[in-house]
Formats: C-alpha cells, sequence, structure tokens
C-alpha cells in the first residue's frame, strides 16, 4: 500500500482527536542481521542479540567483539521466550514439567550474566504479554508479581477491574504501577476507570504490539499492519502519532529499544532476506 493511501485511510478512520495529518518517521538502516535473531535494548542502551532456537545463544557486542553469556541453565529445557526489559534487566520464562521458571539476564564488567531468578506452578499464575510479570487472577481483582517475587512471599499489587466490562478484550500492560487497559474503538477515550487502571480506547490499535519501558513516560503502540506508531504520555494521557515507512516487503516489525530518543526497530522482510534493524529520532516531546 503507497503511503499517500495509507495516510487517506487512517484519517478517515480516525476519530476528531486523530484527524490532523500525520508525520512520517523517516528510517534509516542500523544493521542486517546474520540471522534471525530476536533484538532488545535495556535502558543503558546496550543492545542484545537472542536465538531462541536451538543452539540458543544471547550476546552483545562490547568494544567491536561479540561477548556471549552462558546459557548452561537451559539445558534439558524445550522453549525460553524473552518476555521484556526492565531497566537495565533483561528477563526471559520457560516451562519446564508443571513449573514455569524465571531467568533474568544483564551486562555487568563487559560479562552477560544470565540467572534463575524464580520458579512457580504452571497453575498458579498467567503471564503478562511481552513485560516481566506474572499474574493471579482473583474474581474482581488481578495480583500482579515482578518476575523475582514469590507467591508465598509476599502479597502482590493489587488491582480492583471490578468496573471493567468485557476484560479478555483489552490488552493489558503494567507501567509504574499503573495497570492500562488498551482496547480498538471507533472513538479515542483515555478514562480513569480508578486509581490505578486506566482504559484506553483508540482507533487502529487491534493487534497492536506495546513498548513499555518502566524508566521513561511513555507507552508506545505499534499497528505494524498500518505502519502506524502511537505514543501515549503517561504523564497527561495524550497521544502523538505517526506513520513510518519500513523496507519493502516486510511482514512483521517490531520496537527494539528506545535510548536517548533515538527508537529502534526490527523489520522482518519475506524469505529469502534477512532482517534488519534502523533507527529513527523520536521528537523530544516523545522520550525521556
Amino acid at each position: 500500500m503507497k503511503m499517500e493511501e495509507m495516510e487517506k485511510r487512517l484519517n478517515e478512520k480516525m476519530t476528531e482527536t486523530l484527524e490532523q495529518r500525520l508525520e512520517i518517521l523517516p528510517f534509516a538502516e542500523k544493521e542486517i542481521l546474520t540471522e534471525d535473531l530476536i533484538c532488545f535494548q535495556t535502558e543503558n542502551g546496550v543492545l542484545f542479540y537472542y536465538a531462541c532456537c536451538k543452539p540458543r545463544k544471547l550476546f552483545t557486542n562490547v568494544n567491536g567483539d561479540p561477548t556471549y553469556a552462558d546459557l548452561s541453565l537451559l539445558d534439558g529445557v524445550f522453549d525460553c521466550s524473552f518476555k521484556g526489559i526492565n531497566g537495565n534487566f533483561a528477563f526471559f520464562s520457560s516451562v519446564r514439567g508443571k513449573m514455569i521458571e524465571f531467568f533474568i539476564a544483564s551486562l555487568e564488567n563487559d560479562q552477560i550474566i544470565f540467572e534463575k531468578i524464580n520458579q512457580e506452578k504452571t497453575s498458579n499464575i498467567s503471564l503478562l504479554e511481552n513485560q516481566p510479570f506474572f499474574c493471579v487472577e482473583l474474581s474482581k481483582a488481578w495480583s500482579i508479581y515482578r518476575f523475582e517475587e514469590k507467591l508465598s512471599e509476599k502479597d502482590g499489587e493489587m488491582f480492583n477491574i471490578s468496573e471493567v466490562n468485557h476484560l479478555r478484550k483489552f490488552d493489558c500492560c503494567v507501567h509504574r504501577e499503573i495497570m492500562y487497559l488498551f482496547r480498538e474503538n471507533d472513538s479515542a477515550v483515555v478514562e480513569k476507570v480508578n486509581e490505578k487502571v486506566i482504559r484506553v480506547e483508540s482507533p487502529l490499535i487491534d493487534s497492536a504490539s506495546y513498548f513499555i519501558p518502566q524508566y521513561s513516560d511513555f507507552i508506545y503502540i505499534l499497528n505494524s499492519g498500518t505502519n502506524l506508531l502511537l505514543i501515549l504520555n503517561t504523564s497527561n494521557l495524550t497521544f502523538s502519532k505517526f506513520l513510518y515507512e519500513s523496507p519493502r516487503d516486510c511482514d512483521a516489525h517490531s520496537i527494539v529499544g528506545v535510548y536517548n530518543g533515538i527508537l529502534t526497530m526490527r523489520f522482518q522482510p519475506l524469505s529469502p532476506s534477512r532482517p534488519l534493524l534502523m533507527t529513527t529520532q523520536l521528537p523530544e516531546n516523545c522520550w525521556n
């Protein structure tokens, strides 16, 4: 779809608060990946590369050379999934039998430290999507825990969801001890359900992905099907909206990280082309 046609379609669907002409973010190529790797960036700007299929590997570049993590803790594990970042740490989860195990990785003294931090019974919890939190669902509340917190040792952060109708239709994200519930709607709505729960409805966020850095005031919402980036400023609950151009024939886009205002994204072209990383400078009012 041409950018002119895409912009026309978006502007036709946006409500009055979203109807202005959208700025297009220009991207520049950063790196062509030699293989199909998951990429993510921590708060301090460290860019990690992860191959989740065997033979697994987790590495970053230090002074231009790759530094690899010791992943022997994952021996015998069928799958280990990247589950998001928090500060300078990356988090992973893996199911082993009836237990789910949680792992953490960080770069310290030019070495990647990879450790197991917790485990819980799979029957007791559910995981938040692409965030290092797990949840115990109660009848009128959700109790949220960080991966490193044990059910048996403390209560989680409680969120009252009794006033939310059709909860399963929302995407749930936790940012700075506030739960955000996202859902597509023809009308844009940002509403405080209570002091700890905020409902956000907007056009064109169905099947969106979310990048939720706890160190930032901003939540980044990516609709790769329409090349649309929405940025929610949580300090004043306002949106900024941008279109972006992707490389030709790329069917999957994801946010890698935001560091010093530079947004890095991963684009997955159709085979046999290789995935690539690209960057753009965000406006000053869209990062901190």
